[in-house]
């Protein structure tokens, strides 16, 4: 679970950084090899999913990295600034290289498909999902508070209602799953 600005489980404000990020190419010399890595652009194959759909956007000058969040077993997320819709996105960059057996791919994939379904205030949202030989790119909400066990990690135990609050967010989100 992630939390977003002001206590809430995401950040649904618009980003008051526009002119910030006012290039719209990728620092990829800055900020190693970012979304669109490797030279080549994704601009076509969405993978069941929200999408832009074939064609319509080169991810190379549509999302700007700005930072590096965190890194797994798969690939790693960074913050990006999405240029044509004016905000803030976490970009999760998967690379197939690092898949070891196609079962995991499989999950993977389901796990995109059923992610991409949900619209719950309390679940990160994916935006778009770009696929090549290479690599799987999600493009989802961005949650400004970070992961809740850092955020537990960092506080120490909670205060009786900051806990009540996390655990109703969290259960909401549980009953929708399973509705």
């Amino acid at each position: 679970m992630t939390i977003g600005a002001g206590g809430g489980s995401r950040s649904n404000s618009r980003s008051s950084r526009t002119n910030k990020y006012s290039t719209s190419k990728l620092r990829n010399s800055q900020h190693g090899s970012g979304a669109a890595g490797g030279g080549s652009a994704l601009g076509g194959q969405p993978l069941n999913g929200p999408s832009m759909g074939p064609g319509k956007g080169d991810i190379k000058h549509r999302f700007e990295i700005i930072r590096k969040l965190g890194s797994g077993t798969y690939g790693k997320v960074s913050l990006a600034y999405d240029h044509k819709n004016e905000r803030e996105v976490a970009v999760k960059l998967i690379k197939k290289s690092a898949i070891e057996n196609k079962q995991d791919l499989v999950r993977i994939r389901r796990e995109i498909r059923i992610m991409s379904a949900l619209k719950h205030p309390n679940i990160i949202q994916i935006f778009e999902v770009f696929e090549n030989r290479d690599k799987i790119i999600l493009v989802m909400e961005y949650a400004s508070g970070g992961e809740l066990y850092d955020y537990v990690s960092t506080y120490g135990s909670l205060p009786e209602p900051e806990a009540r609050r996390i655990f109703r967010q969290i259960t909401s989100a549980v009953l929708y799953c399973h509705k």
